[in-house]
């Protein structure tokens, strides 16, 4: 019998707050699965640095290596990873040959099927913000990440400038390399003006890259609000 496969990727796991909150809730969960391919990358730093002939040898790698696994759905963390395994794979002529789904998608399932319980609900006023490459830039899933939030907390709101029209966090991987500074300070615009306006206490986001710069920001900025993983709300409450 085939597992669901989870793949965390580089940032999730660098970010060393992050990852036990994975391990903790879907130890709740009542799906078989397994964490995978701890050693291996999706290849998108080969892509967005222009090296196509490698990022192609390296998505073929990915594909063996999963192959090996066993597991016939693979569960993202990373946008980046949903978006470039998912749909840039297939245009160089890989297919990785399973179900491939965003962890959002994933987690939405699992508590409408009643295979992950909330037991109770967060109740502080919390802000989702749209990854690019989850959203505009990569799927458009937008609804899903709503939804588990909308079953685990009881105080949502909207940003003004969502979905397709959200401001980025500053995180693009060429900023971050090239503009280490630039991309801090992007983030801790939309904190002032946006998330500490609405009157957000929680600001959470479904992309580690993400999560990693808002931190940073938020630690910058002497801790305003409170920056969490939807994962890890979902790790609280269940």
């Amino acid at each position: 019998m085939k597992e669901i496969g989870i793949f965390l990727g580089c940032i999730t796991k660098a970010k060393e707050e992050i990852a036990p909150s994975f391990e903790s809730l879907f130890q709740k969960t009542s799906v078989s699965y397994k964490f995978i391919m701890e050693k291996n990358c999706c290849g998108a730093p080969y892509f967005l640095s222009g090296m196509t002939e490698e990022f192609k040898q390296n998505a073929e790698k990915f594909r063996d290596e999963l192959k090996k696994q066993n597991v016939d759905t693979l569960v993202l963390n990373c946008p980046y990873c949903h978006s470039f395994i998912k749909n840039r794979y297939p245009k160089y002529g890989v297919e990785p040959g399973v179900n491939i789904l965003h962890i959002t998608t994933f987690l939405r399932k699992l508590i409408e099927e009643g295979s992950l319980k909330v037991k109770r609900k967060l109740e502080k006023e919390t802000v989702y913000h749209d990854p690019c490459y989850l959203g505009r830039q990569g799927e458009g899933i937008y609804e899903d990440p709503r939804e588990v939030l909308k079953k685990s907390t009881s105080k949502l709101l909207e940003f003004e400038l969502s979905k397709e029209e959200t401001t980025c966090c500053g995180g693009n991987s060429s900023i971050v390399t090239y503009l280490p500074h630039l991309f801090t300070e992007v983030s801790k615009e939309k904190i002032n003006m946006q998330v500490i306006p609405l009157g957000a206490k929680v600001l959470t986001t479904a992309c580690p890259h993400c999560y990693f710069n808002f931190s940073n920001a938020n630690k910058e900025l002497e801790n305003p609000i409170e920056v969490k993983h939807i994962v890890q709300i979902l790790d609280e409450i269940t």
